[in-house]
């Protein structure tokens, strides 16, 4: 069976204010044919040395929300050679 990514649920983890970050994701999964995406904002946290749990809670907190199948991806993923959808 042949799944088409583009057509999943797919939830981008973005910082809230990361608009030039959110634009460049946009552009990339709009001109690549993804067709139902939307953004999570990114649990922050105030110690940075610790960015991790910040993205571990963001992760967690998209899955808990998510309809299911998804496709959970950060705003910096980018498209390479191997895409194939």
């Amino acid at each position: 069976m042949e799944v088409d990514v583009r057509n999943l649920n797919t939830y981008v983890i973005s910082v809230k204010n990361a608009t030039e970050r959110r634009e460049k994701i946009s552009n990339v999964l709009n001109q690549n044919g993804f067709t139902n995406w939307s953004f999570v904002d990114a649990i922050g946290i105030k110690d940075r040395s610790n960015y991790w749990i910040g993205c571990g809670l963001s992760h967690k907190h998209t899955l808990d929300h998510a309809v299911f199948p998804c496709l959970v991806l950060e705003d910096d993923v980018g498209i390479t050679e191997w895409f194939d959808p």
